[in-house]
């Protein structure tokens, strides 16, 4: 039992005797008539009934005081909860954005090497257009990951585009022509050289659109553009003219500039 009931209970014991002593008093010469006591009696229950009132009123006041402080250590729990879930959200995206580094630098470095390994594993005027599209892959890794290899990259991607020619793309078969357009004959028939080039660099385009996309493509911007403006210069050289073969002069050119 807390302090305020106690008081409370005392203030009504203390009513119910001095009503109970009105009661029974006797005063002589002056006698407590009935009305007296009645009027007495109801000022002493008037008095009672405000203290209970009062005292409900107090009460109320102090509940409310209650639901604040409650209301207000809700909201500071709610507050650190949400400060815990925003960490661990942080910490979450924090560990996947390693994560996923992580994983590009182990694919950059594959394709690194199975470009290199493509690239020497036999005749380089063949080899020389896939080695171009895993490295060319590498660099999108490259950039994702933020490695420090872009330098590396550019060098052997200017060499790819140096050594490549028709053969590249068809390999030593032979081809025709049927007037502008030449072809190479396989079982399904007529297979026009310009669309065996555009087939084979879909997936140059793809990873070229990929790299341009991203959020640190300014980092290669300059030097990127130069590369692949060679190379697209040179392929278009090659369906121009089947027979193109790239001179000394544009081989120092490519790997220099």
């Amino acid at each position: 039992m807390n302090r305020k009931q106690i008081a409370f209970d005392i203030i009504i014991s203390i009513g119910v005797l001095i009503a109970i002593g009105f009661s029974l008093l006797r005063i002589v010469p002056c006698t407590v008539t009935n009305d007296t006591y009645i009027g007495t009696l109801v000022t002493i229950l008037g008095i009672i009934v405000a203290i209970v009132i009062g005292y409900q009123i107090i009460n109320i006041f102090q509940i409310h005081g209650e639901l604040n402080e409650h209301k207000k250590l809700y909201e500071e729990v709610k507050k650190e909860d949400a400060d815990i879930v925003l960490m661990l959200n942080s910490f979450y995206a924090e560990q996947k954005e390693k994560y996923k580094k992580q994983n590009n630098r182990m694919d950059e470095k594959f394709y690194v090497i199975s470009s290199l390994v493509t690239y020497n594993s036999g005749d380089t005027s063949i080899t020389c257009l896939d080695s171009f599209i895993q490295m060319h892959h590498a660099l999108l890794l490259t950039i994702a990951s933020e490695e420090d290899r872009l330098d590396f990259i550019f060098s052997y991607l200017r060499k790819f585009i140096s050594e490549m020619s028709l053969v590249a793309f068809i390999g030593h078969n032979s081809y025709m022509s049927d007037g502008d357009n030449s072809y190479i004959n396989d079982d399904n028939g007529k297979v026009y050289i310009k669309d065996i080039i555009e087939e084979k660099l879909v997936n140059v385009r793809k990873i070229d659109s990929f790299i341009k996309k991203h959020s640190r493509y300014k980092i290669i911007k300059f030097e990127y553009e130069k590369i692949m403006a060679i190379f697209w210069e040179q392929i278009e050289k090659i369906k121009a003219n089947p027979e193109y073969q790239i001179t000394e002069k544009e081989e120092n050119y490519i790997l220099t500039h």
